[in-house]
This record gives C-alpha cells, structure tokens and sequence, in this order.
C-alpha cells in the first residue's frame, strides 16, 4: 500500500513540471491561431507580441497551480508518512544524559562477517 502511494506520489510530483512544457507545446502548434484571435495586440498593424502575452499568462497560472500544488503534496506527505511523537513532554536529554555520538562497534563481530564475506574463490575439483 505504502508501495502504491508512494508511486503515485512520484507520478504527480514529475508530472507537474509536464504541465508548462504541455503549454509550450500547445503554444507552438497553435501560435498562428493565437497570433490571429487570441492575442492582445491582435488589432494592431505592427504586431510585435507575437502572442508571447498570452503564452505568458498560461504560464504564470500554471506556475501558480504548481506552487499550490506542491504545497498541498508536501503538507498531505506530512500527515500521511511522518510518525508524531506521543511523548512530547519529555526531554530525552534528562533522563539518559550524555550519549557520545559515535556508534560503537565491536570488533569481533565485524571480523567474523569479513571472514564469511572477503575470502580466496573456492574451487571444486570437478572431472570435465
């Protein structure tokens, strides 16, 4: 389940950069179109927008939508995946006091794993 949100999460958070480069395309395809009905400066003898006006207002509503979207994904992860802690009225700093902050090892466990991972190729005497 964990799997499939987190998937899907994935899917939306990559398609919203899709939705200007949508609008380019759109915006390429149809610009004659645009150019000739759509525009602001479509009366005008001398057009010099070229409808970049209308290309820019797309994509500062799809920036906008993006920006509330992202912020609607990131506080629904928030909810969803981060665990709360039950216990804030303790300070954990009290009660154990000073932990150095450096893990400690033990060396003889580490060399027992190294001894079963890094070793020489075994080679069985096989007749071909």
């Amino acid at each position: 389940m964990k799997k499939r949100i987190a998937i899907s999460f994935s899917i939306l958070i990559l398609a919203l950069p899709m939705v200007k480069l949508a609008i380019l395309i759109q915006f390429g395809f149809n610009r004659d179109y645009i150019i000739e009905n759509l525009c602001v400066e479509r009366d005008k003898a001398i057009n010099t927008c070229q409808g970049q006006c209308l290309l820019s207002q797309k994509l500062n509503k799809a920036s906008n939508k993006e920006k509330e979207q992202e912020s609607f994904l990131v506080k629904l992860v928030e909810q969803l995946f981060i665990i709360k802690n039950k216990y804030v009225g303790i300070k954990s700093n009290h009660i154990i006091g000073h932990i150095s902050k450096t893990p400690v090892t033990n060396s003889f466990v580490i060399r027992i794993f190294e001894s079963q991972i890094f070793h020489p190729p075994i080679f069985l005497n096989r007749p071909y």
